[in-house]
């Protein structure tokens, strides 16, 4: 679009002809003149979105008013005006009514200058003033197109990076949550087992479910922090290792790390932490193996329990490896009790 400024500079140059003209002519009509044109100008500053009534009723009044301005006029100057008509109605209803618009302007000087040799060149110079003006048009709709069609993708992407945090928090919720709270289930369910055949089992199994509990609330500020500001896996894998059995939880980790993105490693270790409830909550075993190798570009962890294996369908634990993996461009295999999982570096999800 005509920046503002330009626009009312073209207002303040036709003004300044119309009052001071060349030679003896002045404004046939210095009231109206001056009227319309501060109208005219008004009308600048009046927004209108592209094909609705408003801006319909926009561009008719602008064209009353151009004609009420070079109907007042003396110096024939504000002609030029009739050029900034086919530039509005090219935004406010596309290529097809400027153009119209712009050969009914042509059109209309035409007529006035039937038989006047002397008023060709100003026709001429109308012309091609008309057809910079178009080009002008189009380059500004096509501007304007590209500013919408920016901030569409930028609503877009704002939508999908809430949907993704939104997915995030809720892995992370579920991870650490589901991990404590199978443990608890556990426990209490062994205390209820044994309270009747030997509460001192029971006792100490209901103690290890507050105990449990407590650690949930730690873990849970935890990884609010990990959110923040990252995970250092070897103590991570440690607290697996620290979880009361059974299963027994074992954690080998080789490899540098320490060049690795923070929400890589916290991926792997969602992973590796999502894997160990699976094995304690489903697979019955009595042991389960985490390896965590890092070379190269990728980083490689299997999780082993020596459970009968992953049968039926899969749960709603295995559905979120599989979704952080998929975040992460990673690569998942299951084979029987194994669970092994690629990811690359800088695929933190």
């Amino acid at each position: 679009m005509f920046p503002r400024w330009a626009l009312f500079l073209v207002y303040g140059a036709v003004l300044l002809a119309g009052l001071l003209p060349a030679g003896d002519a002045g404004p046939r009509s210095p009231v109206l003149f001056g009227a319309a044109l501060a109208a005219l100008a008004g009308l600048e500053l009046l927004p209108a979105e592209p094909r609705t009534w408003r801006a319909a009723g926009l561009l008719v009044a602008r064209v009353i008013l151009t004609g009420a301005v070079v109907a007042g006029d003396g110096s024939g100057l504000s002609e030029v005006l009739f050029a900034l008509v086919p530039f509005a109605g090219y935004l406010a209803f596309g290529r097809w009514a400027g153009a119209g618009l712009a050969a009914g302007c042509l059109g209309l000087a035409a007529a006035a200058r039937y038989g006047s040799r002397d008023g060709m060149a100003d026709l001429v110079m109308l012309g091609l003033g008309l057809a910079l003006v178009m080009a002008l048009a189009e380059s500004a709709a096509a501007e304007r197109a590209a500013r919408e069609r920016l901030a569409r993708y930028a609503a877009r992407i704002g939508e999908l990076s809430a949907q993704a945090e939104r997915n995030r928090l809720s892995r992370e919720i579920h991870d650490d949550l589901g991990q404590h709270l199978t443990t608890v289930t556990l426990l209490l369910d062994q205390a209820v087992a044994f309270s009747e055949r030997d509460p001192e089992v029971s006792r100490r199994a209901l103690a290890d479910a507050r105990h449990s509990a407590r650690e949930a609330l730690a873990d849970v500020r935890h990884s609010l922090t990990a959110l923040r500001e990252g995970i250092e896996l070897p103590s991570a894998l440690r607290g697996l290792e620290a979880l009361p059995g059974p299963p027994a939880v074992r954690c080998v980790i080789s490899g540098d790390h320490g060049g690795w993105d923070p929400a890589t490693l916290l991926t792997v270790y969602r992973i590796a932490q999502e894997g160990v409830t699976n094995a304690r909550r489903h697979a019955g075993a009595t042991t389960v193996d985490v390896e965590v190798s890092f070379a190269g570009r990728a980083a490689e962890l299997t999780v082993t329990d020596d459970g009968p294996g992953i049968g039926g369908p899969e749960g709603g634990g295995l559905r979120g490896i599989r979704e952080r993996v998929a975040l992460a461009g990673g690569e998942l295999r299951i084979t029987g009790s194994q669970l092994a999982v690629t990811i690359p570096a800088g695929g933190g999800a």
